[in-house]
């Protein structure tokens, strides 16, 4: 897509830096490479490409291009697939993605990314959940690089 927006005026006491409105796009860019690794993306700012998947179906893969090799090499797979909830009407339930081993972790929360039908949310609750069940195997105020769909 180019110029997506091109007709469309903005009002500009919304907008923000150039370099901070340009961050908010490849964040979001970067977000949906993830939870679609089968569809290649190409993200370039100022005529310069900074994200370019290969669209080849393996979520690590992805995490190469929008984390780094360093960061990929430190993934473990996460996967559970055809659980049933107790309870209620019988539910499939599939939980698949990526977790950072404990060598690789950030002060910060920007790269706990969760996916709900591949759908990328913000979830108090989810990232609670995630920092109660590492409890214990990261420093105080470290957080798992998490990426899962």
């Amino acid at each position: 897509m180019r110029n997506l927006f091109r007709n469309i005026p903005a009002r500009l006491k919304f907008l923000k830096s150039t370099a901070t409105e340009n961050s908010h796009i490849a964040t979001v860019v970067s977000q949906y490479a993830l939870a679609f690794p089968e569809v290649r993306f190409t993200l370039s700012i100022d005529g310069r490409t900074t994200l370019r998947t290969p669209g080849s179906g393996r979520l690590i893969d992805s995490i190469i291009e929008v984390y780094g090799p360093e960061i990929a090499r430190n993934m473990l797979d996460v996967g559970s697939e055809g659980k049933e909830w107790t309870g209620g009407t019988p539910t499939s339930l599939a939980v698949t993605g990526m977790v950072s081993s404990p060598s690789i972790s950030r002060s910060g929360r920007g790269y706990l990314g969760f996916f709900v039908n591949r759908r990328w949310i913000n979830s108090r609750l989810l990232t609670w959940a995630v920092e109660e069940a590492y409890h214990g195997l990261l420093m105080q105020d470290k957080h798992r690089w998490l990426s899962s769909i």
